[in-house]
């Protein structure tokens, strides 16, 4: 399997250089994300870690999009100790005037 979406966020706040102070692995679900999602995620999280970050699981940003969350799911993403950043999990909710409007649904 693939991830969905690998994002490189870039600073030049500090440096003339870009620097790279965090990645966004992103899952994406059609319909409603399962508790095996989650571990899914955090596999693909793991793996940037391992294999972009030098092993900092604080420079992942794992986020999971659904359309809709069972209870489990939730329980599992916050429960997840990855980081201290946590999991995202976001509902799509509908589509207006060409946008997609999104609800958070961890907090």
């Amino acid at each position: 399997k693939n991830i969905d979406i690998l994002v490189f966020h870039k600073n030049f706040r500090y440096t003339s250089v870009p620097l790279r102070y965090k990645y966004s692995v992103v899952e994406l679900k059609k319909d409603e994300a399962l508790p095996k999602d989650v571990s899914q995620l955090l596999r693909y999280s793991l793996w940037v870690s391992g294999r972009l970050a030098n092993g900092e699981a604080e420079m992942i940003q794992p986020i999971l999009i659904a359309y809709n969350f069972s209870d489990e799911t939730i329980k599992k993403a916050k429960a997840s100790d990855f980081n201290e950043r946590g999991i995202l999990l976001f509902r799509y909710k509908a589509i207006s005037e060409g946008k997609i409007i999104f609800e958070n649904v961890g907090e």
